[in-house]
């Protein structure tokens, strides 16, 4: 009795034509072709994460509006503040290792976080550190903006005055 799956055919055979096809050869171009893996290092080695060009872009993008509106109250080019920031979180962001994947979405937190005016105040004034948005889970950073959100801006600004004029003691 034949098993399905045990080489069985339930059909009409025809032996006419041949069972194999023969073989032609490849054409192969002489025109060499661009790898899709990068040359240096592989696909895992990206010198810039996207996320990373995208929250500095967000960043530079709110504070120059609010400069406009003489919402914030601190001099400077926002292109360099933003640019700035980037760097020193990005720097944190390697020193940790976190790996190209978490840090995606760290990044993209950042970038939804900027919808918030007073977390952006909080940023340029620099109430909220760098060194602290790099290395925050989502949940820290939802509670903080919870806590800046219940500030005045400039509430915001005298903190992170006091802040810098008495810094955190040495442990």
């Amino acid at each position: 009795m034949p098993m399905a799956g045990a080489n069985t055919f339930f059909g009409e055979h025809n032996h006419s034509g041949p069972l194999i096809e023969p073989h032609s050869t490849p054409i192969i171009s002489a025109q060499p072709r661009a790898s899709p893996i990068f040359k240096q290092g592989g696909v895992f080695n990206v010198t810039e994460n996207p996320a990373m060009v995208e929250f500095e872009g967000c960043l530079r993008e709110s504070l120059q509006k609010m400069q406009q509106r003489n919402v914030l109250q601190t001099e400077g080019d926002p292109g360099e503040m933003a640019k700035s920031t980037t760097m020193r979180v990005n720097e944190v962001r390697r020193k940790g290792q976190y790996g190209l994947l978490p840090d995606t979405k760290h990044w993209r937190v950042l970038i939804r976080l900027l919808s918030h005016q007073k977390w952006v105040i909080a940023i340029a004034t620099g109430f909220i550190a760098p060194e602290y948005l790099a290395q925050a889970e989502e949940k820290d950073l939802e509670k903080r903006l919870e806590a800046i959100n219940a500030l005045t801006e400039t509430e915001i600004a005298t903190r992170a005055l006091e802040k810098t004029s008495s810094p955190d003691p040495n442990v």
